[in-house]
């Protein structure tokens, strides 16, 4: 069943891997490299772009609903760790913004696109 609708997201994954504003978001946080030392203080399940997309393509998502939960995990790690005044935080939002846009209107049915399910739990299948 969740075939097709993973291709459709590894395509929505690539456009958005393609945007620059997605630069800070392509590779794992490394706290040293990126001069923020504190970000596991905040920050307890790290994730990025480049991990979702590898466990897309290692077929480790059973359908849409999960590959979604790990992108706004993104997102959602990215606005808890930077400020509004910060440019990531803006860069986060217009990739996010673009992200549910593209999700919405290309991934069937729609009980993907629903509430996000808690953390470790599947939405597969609601």
């Amino acid at each position: 069943e969740g075939g097709n609708e993973l291709e459709t997201c590894l395509s929505i994954l690539n456009e958005i891997m393609g945007m620059k504003e997605a630069a800070a978001f392509l590779r794992p946080v490394d706290p040293v490299a990126d001069q923020v030392p504190s970000y596991f203080q905040y920050i307890d399940e790290p994730m990025d772009l480049g991990t979702v997309k590898d466990s897309l393509v290692g077929g480790e998502y059973e359908c849409a609903h999960d590959v979604r939960r790990h992108v706004t995990l993104v997102w959602r790690n990215c606005l808890t760790f930077n400020g509004s005044d910060n440019s990531v935080y803006a860069e986060c939002k217009k990739c996010a913004d673009r992200f549910e846009e593209l999700f919405r209107a290309r991934i069937r049915p729609e009980r993907h696109q629903g509430p996000l399910s808690p953390r470790g739990a599947s939405g597969c299948g609601m």
